[in-house]
């Protein structure tokens, strides 16, 4: 005797089920869609009332020099930080791969991750104090002390230098449950048939690797094109303009010069921005995996 069991989807019960999912996504996510794009829209301010000018606040962004400035200085800040955290995150990946120091190191070498940014950008305020930090005091009788977050030229290299120590861990950590699991039969074959450690990384190890690799790119990526909190607490995007972000001048727009329209209209370009480039991103994911 068999017994057969047979599935049937009744619709009240789906949408039952679903209903509340769909409502927190309109409240949370396509309500405040519409109604930036509304305010993109219009000329709106806190302080008078709002007009509709339709795409004049998307006009206005081709002849704002300090538009290009903050997408010069969100590219420069996401290309060196990514680039960056992706070497350090592999190398160490690389290296810890067969040292019988992994169970300690490991845990240690991810608690940079696990501060609040905010919390790293003090302590990290305090390091790069020009006269009591800590690190010009180890490097006063080689360089001097410069003035790491004043200087326009060394400004934005040292907000890298944090969110380069901040999430590399998990650039690391991501490079790491990827090489453990690739296949240790074909980079052993591969020794056997006398290959060089550069020829096992680039044609062995690396294509292994590839869709990890595709996977930070995409994740970090996206977070590094909207940082925000540390810059801001480190130097509100200056001195001047040399460290105003997108995400920086976004927010002046908004609670500073109270032009929320052109302010909606900014974050609508940086939204773009990170959809184009995540598109990419993925394209690339989805090509290495072929």
């Amino acid at each position: 005797m068999t017994l057969r069991l047979t599935r049937r989807r009744d619709p009240r019960t789906f949408w039952l089920l679903t209903s509340p999912t769909l409502v927190i996504l309109l409240v949370v996510g396509v309500y405040p869609l519409v109604a930036s794009l509304w305010m993109a829209l219009n000329r709106s301010q806190v302080t008078g009332p709002s007009r509709f000018v339709g795409f004049d606040n998307f006009a206005r962004l081709a002849a704002d020099p300090r538009f290009w400035n903050a997408i010069i200085n969100s590219l420069a800040f996401a290309t060196l930080a990514l680039s960056l955290e992706l070497v350090f995150g592999l190398a160490v990946a690389l290296a810890l791969r067969r040292s019988g120091r992994e169970t300690w190191l490991v845990p240690v070498f991810m608690l940079p991750m696990l501060i609040s940014p905010v919390v790293a950008a003090v302590t990290w305020l305090m390091l790069y104090h020009p006269t009591i930090g800590l690190i010009n005091y180890v490097l006063r009788p080689l360089i001097g002390t410069p003035a790491w977050l004043a200087n326009s030229s060394l400004a934005l290299p040292s907000l890298v230098v944090v969110d380069i120590w901040e999430w590399t861990p998990f650039v690391f950590l991501l490079l790491r449950a990827a090489y453990l699991g690739a296949s240790v039969e074909i980079e052993e074959a591969a020794r056997v048939d006398g290959a060089g450690r550069i020829a096992l990384f680039r044609h062995i190890l690396l294509p292994q690797l590839a869709p990890a690799i595709g996977a930070v790119l995409l994740i970090r990526g996206i977070d590094v094109l909207k940082v925000f909190d540390t810059i801001y607490v480190m130097t509100g995007g200056g001195p001047g303009l040399s460290t105003e972000t997108l995400g920086i001048y976004i927010y002046r727009a908004a609670f500073e010069d109270f032009n929320v329209g052109y302010a909606a209209a900014l974050s609508y370009v940086q939204f773009a921005l990170v959809i184009v480039l995540g598109l990419l991103f993925i394209r690339r994911v989805g090509r290495t995996q072929q």
